[in-house]
C-alpha cells in the first residue's frame, strides 16, 4: 500500500476500472493500482463484497465496490463533486445513465 494506504483493484484492464483510477488521480489521493489476471480472480471473489471488483480499501482496511460509489468517493474528497445537492444529483444521474 501507499502512504495513503488506499488500494484500488480491479483486473488488468481498463473496463470499469479505468475511470476509477483516472478520478483518483485526477483527485490527487495516492493509491497502489492491484491489478489482478484473469486466473487469479477465482480465489480472490469470495473475498470481495457481493462477490465483484473494482474495489477500494480505505487505510483502516475498510472495503468499498461499485465503480459509481467509488467515482463518487474521489470527486467528494479530492473536491470536484457538487455541493449544490441539485448539482450533485445531475451527476449522478449522469453516472446512472452509463448504466442504462
Amino acid at each position: 500500500q501507499t502512504m495513503s494506504g488506499y488500494t484500488f483493484t480491479y483486473f488488468g484492464i481498463e473496463g470499469r476500472g479505468e475511470p476509477v483510477r483516472a478520478a483518483l488521480r485526477i483527485a490527487k489521493i495516492d493509491f497502489e493500482d492491484k491489478r489482478i489476471g484473469f486466473p487469479d480472480w477465482p480465489a480472490l471473489k469470495p473475498n470481495t463484497p457481493f462477490g465483484g471488483i473494482p474495489i477500494l480499501s480505505n487505510p483502516d482496511g475498510k472495503v468499498c465496490n461499485q465503480s459509481n460509489a467509488l467515482l463518487r468517493f474521489a470527486g467528494k474528497k479530492g473536491g470536484l463533486y457538487p455541493k449544490d445537492d441539485w448539482a450533485a444529483a445531475r451527476v449522478d444521474a449522469m453516472l446512472d445513465n452509463v448504466e442504462d
